[in-house]
């Protein structure tokens, strides 16, 4: 063989060695971009279910409170979200807000408009005489893509 076959062949050697090369790099890096994405979607899966049981929470709360001082009580309440972290870092709340407005209240409730149980659907403020309180629970909590929002929408009825 002549100087310039075992060049060429030492340059083709070369080549695929740096393509090899270069191909189990890319493979390498693909992994760990895929454990790493794995990783977060199971975190976020389990920061999604800690979001649900603490609206759960919220909700029983509401539920086992005494019914006729339940407004009184709660609204505007900011109740605490175990585990959960708000975007902003801090502890995250679920947020609880009543509907009294019978003339105005959002459709999430479905059928439910006469709160005060008067026959009428006019009452501005049923605060302070309700036999029907919808409640808006708002969880702001934080995901590895960034912030999410969880709403619950519920009538409370005196049992």
């Amino acid at each position: 063989m002549s100087k310039t076959t075992m060049d060429r062949q030492a340059g083709a050697l070369l080549i695929d060695a740096v393509l090899g090369l270069t191909v189990l790099t890319i493979g390498i890096l693909s992994f760990f971009f895929v454990f790493q994405m794995t990783f977060r979607a199971t975190s976020d899966v389990g920061v999604e279910d800690q979001a649900g049981a603490a609206m759960e929470n919220a909700a029983e709360t509401l539920k086992t409170a005494d019914f006729a001082t339940l407004y009184a009580t709660y609204q505007g309440a900011r109740l605490p979200a175990l585990d959960v972290i708000a975007p902003d870092g801090s502890p995250a709340t679920v947020q609880v807000d009543f509907n009294v407005n019978e003339a105005a209240l959002p459709p999430e409730y479905g059928p439910v408009v006469d709160i005060d149980g008067d026959g009428a659907l006019d009452t501005a403020n049923a605060s302070g005489h309700y036999v029907l309180l919808p409640a808006r629970l708002t969880l702001d909590y934080g995901m590895s893509y960034g912030a999410e929002q969880k709403v619950l929408f519920l009538v409370l009825a005196e049992d």
